[in-house]
């Protein structure tokens, strides 16, 4: 091969032992046994490429982490002195959903910190020993637990809020035990829904639908890289003879591979390490991206389905709560004096979010399904869109909405400061005083259909006035 080291039209592997065709350099699939073809100084990789993703997975996380971390603390104090039933029925959900959120955000730092601290460069030489690791399963079903967890509980209180427009004297019940019990059921419902959803992928037991190939040791040079069920099946063929075109399970495929392997190169158990379904990727994301001979195709686009249909519904709710809102109030809202300014106010600040509940879903999932589904049918090569879903789009809830759900964290309250002082003719205030004899304050949620009585009264007072 000497003759060949001076041509400049192969790469030769770091080892010196293979040559390749230029294309076959930085192509996105390793040729060389030293990964030097893809892992190099022009196509390296890590877990996390680009300044710009690393920037965001810290900076997301850590604002995810912070803000849901102190309202699970606000909701926990709050639930027990909830008194009314939708009061607490609207504290659990919010609970679940900054729960939710709260996992996604430590999931963000984590892969932050494998990338940062652990791995660095190294990635690109080590990643299947990453991608094969119990580490990076736990770490993508913690963020498909708190992703879904969020999605359901988001769903339930827009439901929940639209029922309580429709039965708006539930609003003045008082919490009864039967109240508590349902609620701390569908909120333990929610909890394990979402847990199963994210641990039925590396169940042991079903490897043969989620686990994606296997990834040898290096002193096999039978294989490079991850091999898959049909790469797998095609060298047991060649050694053992015809298969009679049967379809292997992983277990079967590992016990004659240990056999085959044990034999010629005199190994023991443990050569070959199963890259499971969370592996697909660096950032261990749910394999939202599967093709149509995956055998888990089904799973994930059930799963796609039952996210769509939550935006769906979210979507619905939340545009009729606002109709009916503007419906209840438009008698007040004509009202010529302060009154009238504050359900005015009250609107505007329900209208915009309403708005910025439908937009952030509709930016977090919509796109990413509309991809996922493009690509199950062959139309695009989603599979390196991976980092971009995992560390910008889909965390974008898990920011957003501890600041439209809640208005009691310490933060919350700042950057709402913060707000009026850049644009002080927005900032609205959350009460009025009323014009009844013990002038008491009336506070008004920006969420809340309910019209307190004061405000009828006031209306019907300024409007006699103006007509005298």
């Amino acid at each position: 091969a000497s003759d060949e080291n001076s041509c400049d039209n192969h790469f030769l592997c770091t080892d010196g032992k293979q040559f390749l065709p230029l294309n076959q350099k930085c192509d996105g699939t390793i040729d060389c046994k030293d990964f030097s073809d893809e892992c190099n100084e022009e196509c390296s990789k890590r877990i996390v490429s680009g300044g710009l993703y690393r920037f965001f997975a810290w900076f997301t996380g850590s604002f995810a982490v912070i803000l849901n971390s102190e309202l699970i603390i606000c909701c926990l104090k709050k639930l027990a002195t909830c008194e009314k039933s939708l009061q607490l029925s609207n504290r659990t959900m919010i609970l679940l959903i900054n729960l939710g959120d709260f996992c996604v955000g430590v999931y963000l730092i984590a892969i932050a910190v494998f990338d940062t601290f652990v791995f660095r460069d190294t990635y690109c030489i080590h990643q299947f020993s990453w991608l094969t690791s119990l580490k990076c399963a736990l770490l993508g079903s913690l963020n498909t637990f708190g992703s879904q967890l969020s999605v359901f509980s988001m769903t339930s209180l827009s439901v929940q809020r639209v029922y309580g427009i429709r039965k708006n004297a539930l609003a003045q019940k008082h919490a009864t035990a039967r109240v508590k019990g349902l609620l701390s059921a569908q909120g333990v419902f929610f909890f394990l829904i979402s847990l199963s959803i994210a641990l039925i992928p590396i169940l042991s037991d079903l490897e043969d639908y989620f686990v994606n190939g296997l990834a040898y040791h290096d002193s096999i040079g039978l294989f490079i890289g991850m091999v898959d069920k049909r790469m797998n099946t095609n060298a047991l063929s060649a050694y053992y003879g015809r298969m009679k075109n049967k379809v292997l399970s992983w277990e079967l495929i590992n016990e004659m591979m240990y056999r085959l392997f044990s034999h010629e190169y005199n190994l023991k158990s443990g050569f070959q390490r199963k890259v499971h379904f969370y592996g697909n990727d660096g950032v261990c994301l749910f394999k939202y991206f599967v093709e149509k001979n995956d055998p888990q195709r089904i799973y994930v686009l059930i799963l796609l389905t039952i996210n769509m249909c939550c935006f769906l519904s979210i979507s619905v709710c939340y545009t009729g709560i606002g109709y009916a809102a503007f419906k209840s109030s438009k008698y007040l809202a004509k009202a010529a004096g302060p009154t009238g300014q504050v359900v005015r106010q009250r609107n505007k600040r329900m209208q915009r979010r309403i708005i910025a509940l439908i937009m952030t879903d509709f930016v977090c999932w919509v796109p990413f399904i509309s991809i996922c589904f493009l690509h199950h049918a062959d139309v695009i090569d989603a599979r390196s869109l991976y980092i971009t879903f995992s560390i910008i789009f889909l965390p974008i809830n898990s920011v957003i909405n501890p600041l439209l759900y809640d208005d009691e964290s310490s933060m919350t309250k700042a950057l709402k400061k913060i707000s009026a002082r850049c644009n002080p003719m927005g900032a609205v205030r959350g009460f009025i005083t009323s014009k009844s004899e013990d002038s008491k304050r009336v506070e008004i949620h920006p969420m809340q259909l309910y019209i307190p009585k004061p405000l009828v009264k006031d209306a019907i007072e300024e409007k006699e006035e103006t007509n005298t």
